[in-house]
């Protein structure tokens, strides 16, 4: 990883050192700017037919509240961008008792950004305690669940893109935790893309190297690493969007207190998305092993389980050897306004029948609002 990031500060250095006089002599523009952000989710998880055996019904209703400041410094005649950024997050979960107004400051975003055209591309990088959203690869749902994404929406380290008019690619660290009392070094290595073919056809990878490591009182590392290498058809039609995706996972993972652990779960994944007015339905069809073998296991006491494993719970089938799950998703999402979204959403899972439970494993019920005001601005 230091050696990638020393590699792009110098590919920086001798671009801009390229640029000219004219560049070099020009004078940076310098501009202070602000945004707010504003989401609030209602997601209530329905659970029961499962009979406990996945995860307990629940509800998500919370609210995001991101009000920032930062500097900007345009260069080179707008070749290079840089952003020092920060912003408080206030987060508040409805309904908890004992209320305390400073325990909304639960967040906070600092980092600094630079956007540069490199060649035929445009790069961007990222270091500091940053929003999720400047992740754009393509990460199904056994890397991170819709919960996950929502009640996680920061990263903190370092991550890089590149787009070219037919390639997108990113890499980042994301670190997770120190080693300190019970709490393990934690840290995972992001990375996705896709290339663009004629006739709507691309192909693209999302990848993790994740790295749950010791903390002073369990002396054991576990590796959890995945790949998904996928393909993805996107025909003319008159509908908004009409995709049909088709990959393959394989996943490393390995308790090394457990010498014999090594396990390599895979199995296949199609994705078809169709929308039309706002409206459409995006179902997930996965066929394969057990992604999560060590959810529910530990040799130091508490399960793994969602400090090892980000992704939908169904991914862990509980069943030996291969088995479905299905994840059907009805939604309606209008833009209001070009700085405003809606989502109003019904997701159902399904599974292999067992002796203990049905087909239909649980449902969701979601509305989500977000305001943007930078996309505002920019009108």
């Amino acid at each position: 990883m230091r050696k990638l990031i020393l590699v792009l500060l110098l590919a920086l250095a001798a671009r801009s050192a390229a640029a000219g006089p004219a560049d070099s002599l020009s004078r940076p523009k310098v501009k202070f700017i602000y945004d707010v952000d504003f989401e609030y989710v209602f997601d209530n998880a329905e659970y029961d037919h499962s009979k406990g055996y996945y995860e307990a019904s629940s509800t998500m209703h919370m609210l995001h509240f991101r009000p920032g400041l930062g500097l900007r410094v345009d260069q080179g005649d707008g070749k290079f961008r840089h952003t020092l950024y920060g912003s408080l997050i206030v987060h508040h979960d409805f309904g908890v008792p004992g209320f305390n107004i400073l325990q909304l400051f639960d967040e906070a975003n600092l980092f600094y950004r630079v956007d540069a055209k490199l060649g035929p591309g445009e790069f961007s990088g990222i270091a500091g305690w940053f929003p999720r959203e400047f992740m754009e690869g393509e990460y199904i749902g056994a890397f991170f669940s819709t919960r996950n994404v929502v009640a996680d929406c920061s990263l903190e380290g370092l991550f890089f893109k590149y787009r070219m008019p037919n390639l997108y690619a990113e890499l980042g660290l994301d670190w997770l935790g120190i080693k300190s009392g019970t709490s393990r070094e934690r840290f995972r290595i992001l990375s996705a893309g896709e290339y663009k073919f004629p006739y709507g056809i691309s192909a693209g990878w999302a990848a993790q190297f994740y790295h749950f490591a010791c903390s002073e009182t369990a002396n054991n590392v576990v590796d959890n690493h995945m790949l998904h290498l996928y393909g993805k058809w996107s025909p003319f039609t008159p509908l908004q969007q009409l995709d049909v995706t088709l990959g393959a996972i394989a996943t490393y993972q390995w308790d090394r207190a457990v010498r014999e652990s090594r396990t390599f779960p895979f199995g296949f994944q199609s994705d078809q998305t169709a929308r039309m007015w706002n409206a459409g339905i995006h179902n997930s069809f996965y066929y394969g092993q057990d992604l999560m073998p060590f959810y529910g296991v530990s040799d130091y006491g508490a399960p793994y389980a969602r400090d090892l494993y980000f992704g939908e719970i169904f991914y862990h089938t509980h069943i030996n050897g291969f088995s479905f799950y299905d994840r059907i998703e009805a939604f309606y999402e209008p833009r209001i306004f070009p700085w405003l979204d809606l989502k109003v959403a019904i997701v159902c899972h399904l599974g292999n029948p067992t002796r203990y439970y049905s087909a239909f494993r649980g449902w969701q019920q979601i509305l989500a609002l977000r305001f943007n005001l930078d996309k505002l601005l920019r009108k």
